[in-house]
């Protein structure tokens, strides 16, 4: 029996009551409070609302607060100075000790070298006497009917200007080189005499060789004159039958036959001049004249030759003379320790700039003092020859800064000029931090991550002093020098471009040997690395049948990385800037920025005012006309006589060796982690993308790849290939 129950409507009411008390009480005396009313601060008045006096308080308590960031980041700045110039300080020291170490041996180094010299001469003399013979042949050839000598003339003619002359000017530019290296190593070890004679015969050889190449242009002028005369000389055969054809139809009253005849006896007589032109040339050449000429050239290299007397004597009487570097006394820089408080926000933003400036100017010093170890190169010289980022800094209204804001629109200007000072000043700590962990690394202290360990100041760097960075005894580090510059030589020697050796295994040199140095971070900026997963993988196939050449950055040894297998990979996507100045070339050894810090967020001063870093890839066409160039990669415009950077990474599943393939429009220079391996020829030349091949280690990961690039005339480009086969296919 269903029974039905009375609705009790009390009781729903009391229920109802006891849960809203209870419900007040959790939300009010427990933790739930937060949850349920959650605290609100009260907003600020909007600032139409206030009057011109709360608008100027709330002007300057904002003001205050940008001015304690800006000192913070002073502080940071202040303290990375401070260890930058500890960083210089201590590679000057270890400069001056690899100087003193390598003094005791140095004359028995420069005798063997000005050995080396004397043989370099003595090759260049003896294919002078082998071009002498070859002069003399082709004197001869002119001089007799040259319908019958015409073949010995071009084949004299192409010898000697492309082997015998080729191979004088080759000898007398590695005289030129060697006289050179020798005159920086005394310079180096402080043997002052031997470097001034040193120099003054390699100015001799530069001389030498200016005559012997003045002269062989001379000696060749009549031969290539004649150049053709066979097809002038066919030419005019043919048209002579042509034209006797031509008179034969007219005898027989052939129609237009005598017009035809008279343009055939037109052309035959234009070609009839110039087979005499040739043949006059031919006989207007002074055999005598040309062998005097090359006699001359041999009197020019013979006397340098002679003259290396005076070198063995500089060497036998020379005695070294170092000055020191660096003092016992370590006295930080004023600006490092300068009381910067009481500052305004405009002076406490233009110090940080000054600071920053510092710290890139103590920066270039240690890149000299680097660049001086690894090559061996007078500290002086170094420091003409480098160059590194300066930053372009945002000029900000003083007024902006210190100014009291009494209208809402001149808060809201105010509060944006701050905010751009105190993110411009973060922006140059961390371009500053940057650079001393490079610095550290240079100096072979480890990064910023070891100070900021034991970090108790500012940005959790410590301050430094000298002591803090010799971690071992002078010897031991100087010994560490010695040896990174003898490293340095032998890559330098093997990454050099050699005619008759197009390719070169660096595996031993490269493997082990790594320098790497993380760029600088990019603000949002993609790197090859980071875009590692938009990039195409190409597979190392292990039967070598994958395509000829195909793009990316990303090389798997992975079947299930889902590459494509491929023989060559060109490396697609790259980070561009430039143009850099080099006026008639004379920069060619001088190092930009780019070759001391990777920082894809900087300006740099360029040849024609700031220049940034741009995302370029290789050309990848595919139509008929561009497979041959799909892997040169161009700068966006390439004034003449300029230099480019290009930056990239190559990212790798596992640590391999690779074939490298290089190429370029005009000069260029390849560094991988931090390695050069590729330095071409310093001839103005076109793009070829097998140029050059060296066998290179990489680790597994990201590999750092650096490449300058010059523009001589008109074009620039260059480009870089991967294969990871033994044996690859040919490019």
């Amino acid at each position: 029996m269903l029974e039905v129950r009375r609705h009790n409507f009390g009781w729903d009411v009391a229920s109802a009551v006891l849960h809203a008390l209870l419900f007040l009480l959790l939300a009010t005396f427990t933790p739930v409070r937060k949850l349920v009313l959650p605290d609100r601060e009260p907003s600020p008045p909007a600032a139409e609302r206030l009057s011109a006096d709360a608008i100027e308080r709330l002007d300057a308590k904002l003001a205050d607060a940008r001015l304690r960031e800006l000192q913070r980041l002073l502080d940071d700045l202040q303290t990375v100075l401070n260890d930058m110039e500890v960083v210089r300080d201590q590679l000057q020291q270890d400069f001056d000790d690899v100087v003193l170490d390598l003094a005791s041996g140095a004359k028995d180094e420069f005798r063997k070298a000005a050995e080396e010299v004397r043989q370099i001469q003595r090759e260049a003399l003896a294919k002078q006497d082998t071009a002498a013979k070859s002069v003399e042949r082709l004197g001869e050839a002119l001089k007799r009917d040259l319908e019958q000598s015409h073949p010995e003339v071009r084949e004299l003619n192409e010898r000697l200007s492309w082997h015998e002359f080729g191979d004088i000017a080759a000898s007398q530019s590695a005289a030129q080189n060697a006289l050179d290296s020798l005159r920086t190593a005394a310079a180096f070890s402080g043997f002052g005499k031997v470097a001034e004679t040193a120099a003054a015969l390699r100015d001799a050889q530069i001389a030498a060789a200016r005559v012997q190449t003045a002269e062989a242009e001379e000696i060749l002028a009549p031969a290539r004159k004649t150049a053709g005369f066979d097809w002038d000389l066919r030419n005019l055969k043919g048209l002579e039958s042509a034209a006797a054809r031509e008179h034969e139809n007219a005898a027989r009253g052939r129609e237009n036959a005598e017009k035809r005849a008279a343009e055939m006896d037109r052309r035959a007589a234009e070609a009839r001049e110039a087979v005499e032109r040739k043949k006059q040339a031919a006989r207007d050449a002074d055999s005598a004249a040309m062998r005097e000429r090359q006699a001359q050239a041999r009197e020019a290299q013979k006397k340098v030759l002679d003259a290396m007397e005076r070198l063995d004597a500089a060497i036998d009487a020379d005695v070294a003379e170092t000055k020191p570097h660096v003092t016992d006394e370590e006295i930080p820089s004023e600006l490092a320790v300068r009381d910067l408080s009481g500052l305004t926000l405009s002076e406490a933003y233009e110090m940080a700039r000054q600071i920053e400036e510092a710290v890139t100017e103590t920066y270039r010093e240690v890149a000299a003092a680097s660049t001086a170890l690894e090559q061996r190169l007078p500290l002086e010289e170094a420091e003409l020859l480098t160059d590194v980022a300066k930053p372009v800094r945002e000029d900000i209204d003083a007024d902006l800064l210190d100014g009291r804001a009494r209208t809402a629109e001149e808060l809201a200007a105010q509060k944006e000029a701050r905010y751009d000072a105190v993110r411009e000043a973060e922006n140059m700590v961390d371009a500053s931090v940057a650079m001393l962990d490079e610095a550290l690394r240079i100096a072979g202290a480890g990064g910023t991550d070891r100070l900021r360990e034991a970090g108790a100041r500012g940005h959790g760097l410590r301050w430094l002093r000298r002591g803090d960075l010799a971690g071992r005894d002078r010897k031991a580090r100087s010994e560490r020098f010695i040896a990174l510059s003898g490293l340095a030589g032998q890559l330098e020697r093997a990454a050099a471009e050699n005619g008759a050796v197009r390719a070169k295994d660096m595996t031993a040199l490269t493997r082990g040997a790594h320098g790497r140095a993380e760029p600088v971070p990019s603000g949002g900026r993609d790197t090859p690395a980071e875009r590692g997963s938009d990039e195409p993988v190409v597979r190392a196939d292990g039967a070598g049948t994958g395509e000829d050449l195909l793009p990316g950055n990303v090389l798997s040894f992975d079947e299930a990385s889902g590459g494509r297998p491929g023989a060559w990979m060109y490396l697609n996507s790259w980070w561009i800037i430039g143009p850099f100045p080099n006026p008639e070339r004379v920069n060619l050894v001088r190092k930009f920025p780019p070759e001391s810090v990777v920082d894809l967020d900087a300006a740099y001063q360029g040849a024609d005012g700031p220049v940034r870093w741009q995302f370029v890839q290789a050309r990848s066409g595919t139509g008929r006309d561009e497979l041959a160039r799909r892997a040169e990669v161009s700068p966006p415009g390439s004034p003449e006589y300029t230099i480019w950077y290009g930056w990239t990474q190559l990212l790798v599943d596992r640590a391999c060796d690779v074939w490298l393939a290089a190429g370029s429009d005009d000069r260029s220079d390849v560094w991988v982690n931090g390695m050069k391996v590729w330095a071409s020829g310093n001839e103005l030349k076109q793009w070829r993308i097998g140029e050059g091949f060296r066998k290179i280690h990489l680790e597994e990961g990201a590999n750092e790849i650096l490449v300058r690039v010059e523009n001589g005339h008109w074009y620039c480009g260059f480009s870089l290939c991967v294969s990871p086969y033994d044996v690859p296919p040919p490019l």
